[in-house]
């Protein structure tokens, strides 16, 4: 039974991250899981490159998102001991990371209110 709930959190793991990339696809370059680092029951890896151009590893945990190093599939920051914040979701990430992913979500978020304006006009 032990098992099984592991075998659950990896891939509940699994699915945040994914469904995290996939909401924040139109404000990094890429993002993407990382193909090299292991998923385990207590955490998953990704990469992202921002619009900046800067590439970073993620891993996910019970804590949040931490940057665990400063290119794809790079640990190097892991076990620093002033490297350890951790981002409650992955906008508070891109937020710290990012100065462009700001004016990227303010972008976003005016042309969906321009599309549900014309939606009502035309209704």
């Amino acid at each position: 039974m032990e098992g099984d709930h592991s075998i659950q959190q990896v891939i509940n793991f699994v699915e945040e991250a994914t469904r995290s990339l996939q909401e924040v696809a139109y404000a990094v370059n890429t993002g993407s899981m990382s193909p090299s680092l292991p998923c385990k029951p207590e955490c998953v890896y990704f990469n992202l490159t921002t619009r900046e151009n800067q590439r970073f590893c993620v891993r996910l945990t019970m804590r949040g998102f931490e940057v665990v190093g400063r290119d794809h599939d790079s640990l190097e920051l892991e076990d620093e001991p002033d490297s350890g914040e951790a981002f409650e979701t992955v906008y508070s990430l891109l937020d710290h990371l990012s100065p462009s992913y700001r004016a990227s979500f303010h972008h976003a978020l005016s042309d969906r209110l321009v599309q549900l304006e014309v939606s009502v006009v035309c209704e």
